[in-house]
């Protein structure tokens, strides 16, 4: 019984990680962030990400879309439009989010910038 518990914990763990992983790519938050009102056109989302390319930001939505935290809907084939709104799977990503930065702030100055695996 302990065993099926601990392989249980343990795929737990490697989801969480997987789940993780995800977010925190080059541009994702910032792609959840800015889908956080009403649905956004991908134009529209390419002006509020400056600095980020047209390519890096449809590589993220269909990320997102695939794993259910991101919602994309056709408006019209002709011209081609679309628009990209938070599923409740990516409200809840963007719940941690707020977390996150109320324990930052709340640390201040205490979290080091240093990754974990530069310390050892």
């Amino acid at each position: 019984m302990k065993k099926k518990t601990e392989d249980s914990e343990l795929q737990a763990l490697a989801e969480i990680q997987d789940a993780i992983d995800l977010i925190k790519g080059k541009w994702t938050g910032s792609v959840i962030y800015h889908l956080r009102g009403q649905p956004v056109g991908f134009n529209d989302l390419v002006r509020m990400l400056q600095g980020a390319s047209r390519n890096i930001i449809a590589q993220r939505l269909k990320t997102l879309e695939e794993n259910n935290f991101v919602i994309r809907q056709l408006i019209s084939e002709r011209p081609l439009e679309v628009t990209y709104q938070l599923s409740e799977k990516g409200k809840r990503v963007l719940a941690l989010y707020d977390e996150l930065k109320q324990l930052v702030e709340g640390a201040q100055g205490e979290l080091s910038r240093e990754p974990l695996a530069r310390k050892r």
